[in-house]
């Protein structure tokens, strides 16, 4: 692994009286709008709960939490505001007050600013807007594991311009995954899914690392070259939004037999129920298995929820495309420690 910031767990470092900024994973599915949108799965901001339990105990002056919805592509969209957001956490913790871009932090111990996404800067990783959120505070934290692949101001730029330090939920990611890349047990098996091309780059490692990869979701239609022979590639039904009976059967019965089942990313469009039976038959294999389970990213377990199996996992990644970069090169962007300014 390479040299990244000091989690939170080895740090000596003296919290009272500061003024920290603390990046989190925010990016969750809201329904409703305007001042009745909720919350619909507060998975990743359950994993933000310790580290901030952590600087509270540590005596911190104040909190300023920076995190995003979509891809807004620097513009504000009222559908991906992070008011939900604040209005969980207020619900949750007692305080919270959400804050604009045109405002400055007041003296509430816990804020949060509005998507970070919705300054231009941000996506750009540009170095003068870096440096404007560096003036919030004394000192950085990162746990947001899902967002740290991507090199984003408040994810790589902060750490030029403040001490940092990787949060408690970025620890765990880690070490979990470190010990799954050296130590899972064998038959390891990968289920693949979801609708998004860029998850194919991991394909080759995949199949070199796992024992069989099953390639379900939209990707089997994506695909541009030959699959590696241990590459398993759905059938489709008809409509191409359900794996097909055949892959269904076959699918369980290589899951139920894993030491290890990995999976990231829905095998259909389950959103509705017709296309849904891929996922029972995948949920009904890997309860029949008594091999360590391990789930990956905001869709799946989206997915999982609706089906009442989130909890037939020993651990949920609360990352998706990080959680397999991480799993490939041992590290991320967003962890890695450079030079600091």
């Amino acid at each position: 692994m390479a040299n990244h910031w000091p989690f939170l767990t080895e740090s000596s470092f003296s919290w009272r009286g500061k003024k920290v900024l603390l990046r989190f994973d925010g990016d969750v599915p809201v329904g409703g709008r305007g001042s009745q949108a909720v919350v619909l799965d507060d998975y990743r901001l359950q994993a933000l709960l310790p580290t901030l339990h952590f600087l509270q105990d540590q005596e911190v002056a104040q909190i300023i939490l920076l995190a995003h919805r979509g891809r807004p592509q620097g513009q504000p969209n009222v559908q991906l505001s992070l008011r939900p957001v604040a209005d969980w956490l207020r619900q949750e913790l007692g305080q919270c007050r959400f804050l604009s871009w045109a405002e400055k932090p007041g003296r509430e111990f816990l804020q949060l600013y509005e998507n970070v996404r919705f300054q231009p800067g941000e996506e750009k990783n540009d170095r003068q807007f870096a440096q404007s959120l560096a003036k919030l505070a004394d000192v950085f934290v990162n746990d947001a594991f899902a967002s740290s692949h991507r090199r984003e101001a408040s994810i790589v730029g902060l750490p030029q311009f403040l001490p940092t330090f990787l949060g408690l939920r970025f620890e765990a990611e880690v070490r979990t995954l470190t010990w799954l890349r050296r130590q899972a047990q064998r038959p390891r098996v990968f289920l693949l899914g979801g609708k998004k091309a860029d998850k194919l780059e991991y394909l080759d490692f995949l199949a070199g690392w796992s024992d069989q990869v099953l390639l379900a979701g939209a990707l089997p239609t994506l695909l541009a070259k030959p699959v590696p022979k241990n590459v398993v590639v759905a059938e489709l039904t008809d409509n191409g939004q359900d794996i097909a009976p055949a892959s269904r059967q076959l699918f369980a019965a290589k899951i139920k037999a894993a030491a290890t089942f990995l999976w990231a990313g829905p095998v259909g469009a389950y959103e509705k129920k017709e296309n849904r039976a891929g996922m029972v038959a995948v949920v009904a294999g890997l309860r029949q298995s008594r091999g360590f389970r391990i789930a990956a990213g905001g869709d799946t377990h989206q997915a999982l929820l609706l089906l009442g199996a989130a909890r037939d996992f020993n651990f949920i990644s609360v990352g998706g495309g990080a959680f397999l970069q991480f799993l490939r090169d041992q590290t991320l962007p967003g962890m890695e420690n450079g030079t600091r300014n």
